[in-house]
């Protein structure tokens, strides 16, 4: 049976009309993600400044897992080595809209050689120290003096006596940061004393002093240094080792990364404690 007059190029019109909407539908929904692909150069370049800017400020607004490994050489009689990964989930709570409170947890996995004779090697966890920020949002305008205070406290989750001191302890901490457009200067600060009893592991009373300072270079690169003095008040110890690091913001798919190395010189060191070390390690970023 025949066709009726002008229905094929009436099917030809509908269906030419039906794909150029389906076109147009297409193109409408693909457009964000294609204007995301090909931001310029210039935005990428931003972004990764910015997030660089907040890796430097320990108590920004921004999500992230730090993996920060220290190798340290030259412990003991024996120049043993010691490896110590911290596992270092920070994450800001918004409380009201002025306030917010930034947490940050440490657990050590360390692998501790033996550094005389008699003594063994050993791995496991080290004891967890967490540490809680409160701090003015609106403290975070660009130039601004930012500050923050807490509590700190340390679980005692080590699960060996070489590995830590398995005592709980607790104190206050304290946090001062000032920004420019390349320059993120700090000092963090602590007092930790241990409580509970225990007749197999000696009490202490731990202050922490950490100035540091950050340089962008731009395109997500950055150099910084920082000291990490402690001095443990009961035995006289003390420890500073002179942290100096290379940043680099990097992307894993649609994961922006910080990537850092650099060495530890020991200015300062206890009875047996190491010479030099290497610090290294990778910073996982979820900004929101």
């Amino acid at each position: 049976m025949g066709s009726r007059p002008g229905t094929e190029g009436l099917a030809g019109v509908t269906a030419s009309r039906l794909f150029g909407l389906g076109f147009a539908a297409a193109m409408a929904l693909a457009a964000p993600a294609m204007a995301q692909q090909q931001r310029s150069p210039s935005d990428i370049s931003q972004r990764a400044h910015d997030l660089s800017q907040a890796v430097a400020n320990p108590i920004a607004h921004l999500i992230s897992v730090p993996f920060q490994n220290d190798l340290d050489f030259g412990i003991g009689r024996k120049n043993a080595v010691q490896n110590t990964l911290n596992v270092e989930p920070v994450v800001p709570i918004r409380l009201t809209n002025e306030w917010s409170v930034v947490t940050r947890t440490i657990l050590p996995v360390i692998y501790h050689q033996s550094t005389f004779a008699g003594d063994r090697n050993e791995f496991g966890l080290g004891d967890t120290s967490f540490s809680a920020f409160f701090t003015r949002a609106g403290s975070a305008a660009p130039g601004a003096l930012m500050l923050g205070a807490g509590p700190m406290i340390r679980l005692p989750t080590a699960t060996d006596n070489l590995l830590g001191n398995r005592r709980w302890a607790a104190g206050p901490t304290a946090i001062m940061v000032k920004q420019t457009q390349n320059w993120t200067v700090g000092v963090l600060a602590s007092h930790v004393w241990s409580f509970g009893d225990s007749a197999a592991r000696a009490g202490y009373s731990l202050t922490s002093f950490q100035p540091f300072v950050v340089r962008q270079l731009g395109n997500g690169l950055s150099i910084g240094a920082n000291l990490e003095a402690t001095y443990e008040w009961d035995t006289r110890a003390m420890a500073v080792p002179l942290n100096l690091r290379v940043s680099q913001i990097v992307r894993l798919g649609p994961l922006p990364v910080s990537i850092f190395a650099g060495p530890r010189v020991y200015l300062q060191r206890p009875s047996g404690g190491p010479d030099w070390g290497l610090r290294f390690g990778a910073q996982f970023l979820f900004p929101t």
